[in-house]
């Protein structure tokens, strides 16, 4: 069957196909309101483009910058010790483009330093700029200056001191001179800042009661001006070193009587007697030790009393150093201890022995013994009463050979003296020794068997 259609009529429906759309587009209200702003956007863009050049724009925090960097400051050695402001708030105008490409990243408000010729407080004018190269006309800056504290950066090293105050000890105890390691500490910060400080210490505290050496770490430093505490406001200054172990030490405290020890008294004398009238110019001492003995000493003997030595109101002088045990400290203060010896009713007798008098004991040896010193004369002194009623016959003299090794010959023996009866005298003035000495001849019992011989 042919196609009956006309070309006319094919035409006709060819430009049904091609003319809908702008009709479309004509009739419907959505899509031409769209149209229509699409038109004026464009012809606002162009006329603001044509008629209003350039904009403003408002930018809040943008950095403040102070650079040393090249300016007389720095040859002086200053440094920014403090600022008033960090970040300012400005408003910029510049062309669109630019204005449109400009971020708060490119932007920074830069401090005119150079009238700053000394350390010190200076208020610095800012100036606005891009680091992209941007132009632009600051508006304003608000603030529109900042006030900077310029100073020298110094170093100093400071011996580091322990503060204690807040350990607790046992009853009976009490704590040395802490140890701090490192002994030093350099602090760093303004000149200014640095000329108050004086001292540096740490803090050392216990939640405990301790009794013996105590070890703490601390962080605790405090900055002293004198007696006065240095705050240590936000980066004021700065430490090589922030940890510090201190050592402190834990003594035992015990205050003791002092005491001496008696030599050389007569057998059967009355050591208390005597010694209760001793005199001390200190009569106890307050001393402080680590060493665990104190625990167990009730008394501490300053040193000895030699019998021989003593007379009336003799003194006596004991040196601290001489009789404090090694590791005690003296808390007393005291250097020396004097003792005298009893003045009232004492009295004092000459007594003298003669050679002959003078007998040998336990002579087991192959010697004869004979005296060649002539006697020994002393003193008897004591109690007056009992010096009244003595005399020579209540005195012996005797050698005891039993432990004397004999030469043929001179030999020097000691003289062994005993009171008989009295207990409150004693004898002086004899050499200051146990014993006093003298000379004896001994000879071989062969040689005095052939002398006798030859006479014969």
């Amino acid at each position: 069957m042919k196609n009956n259609e006309t070309p006319a009529r094919n035409s006709e429906k060819k430009t049904e196909r091609t003319g809908f759309r702008l009709a479309d587009i004509i009739e419907n209200d959505k899509a031409l309101t769209v149209l229509s702003i699409l038109i004026a956007v464009i012809v606002w863009a162009v006329v603001s483009i044509n008629q209003f050049p350039t904009v403003q724009k408002k930018y809040a925090n943008v950095p403040v910058v102070v650079d040393l960097e090249g300016t007389y400051a720095q040859t002086l050695g200053l440094d920014v010790i403090s600022i008033s402001d960090e970040t300012v708030t400005v408003v910029l105008e510049g062309d669109r483009a630019t204005m449109g490409e400009l971020g708060l990243e490119n932007l920074r408000a830069e401090a005119d330093i150079q009238g700053v010729v000394r350390s010190g407080t200076v208020a610095l004018n800012l100036t606005v700029v891009a680091d992209n190269g941007a132009t632009f006309t600051a508006k304003s800056v608000e603030p529109s200056s900042v006030t900077v504290d310029f100073d020298q950066i110094v170093t100093k090293e400071f011996a580091v001191k322990a503060l204690s105050g807040d350990l607790k000890l046992k009853k009976g105890y009490l704590s040395g001179d802490p140890t701090v390691y490192p002994e030093t500490i350099k602090v760093t910060g303004a000149q200014s800042n640095m000329d108050r400080i004086t001292d540096v210490a740490v803090m050392v505290s216990a939640d405990q009661e301790i009794d013996k050496t105590y070890e703490y770490t601390t962080s605790d430093i405090v900055l002293y001006n004198n007696n006065a505490i240095v705050p240590n406001d936000g980066d004021s200054f700065t430490f090589d070193n922030d940890q510090f172990r201190v050592v402190v030490p834990v003594y035992q405290r015990k205050t003791l009587p002092l005491d001496v020890n008696i030599t050389n008294a007569p057998e059967g004398f009355d050591v208390e007697y005597f010694r209760k009238q001793l005199v001390f110019s200190a009569d106890r001492i307050d001393v402080a030790s680590q060493d665990e003995k104190i625990s167990q000493l009730t008394s501490l003997t300053i040193g000895t009393i030699n019998m021989r030595e003593v007379d009336a109101g003799a003194v006596f002088e004991f040196e601290t150093g001489t009789f404090l045990p090694e590791g005690f400290d003296d808390l007393s203060g005291i250097e020396k201890v004097t003792v005298t010896c009893p003045s009232e009713n004492i009295s004092k007798k000459p007594i003298s022995i003669g050679g002959s008098e003078i007998v040998f004991l336990n002579n087991n040896t192959d010697f004869s013994i004979s005296t060649i010193t002539s006697g020994l004369t002393l003193y008897v002194v004591g109690d007056a009463d009992q010096i009244e009623q003595i005399n020579k016959g209540d005195i012996s003299a005797q050698v005891d050979l039993s432990s004397v090794e004999l030469v043929a010959g001179v030999n020097r023996v000691s003289v062994d003296l005993k009171i008989s009866t009295y207990d409150k005298v004693w004898f002086n003035g004899v050499e200051g020794v146990a014993n006093p000495k003298i000379y004896v001849q001994a000879e071989s019992y062969e040689t005095n068997i052939d002398e006798v011989a030859a006479v014969e």
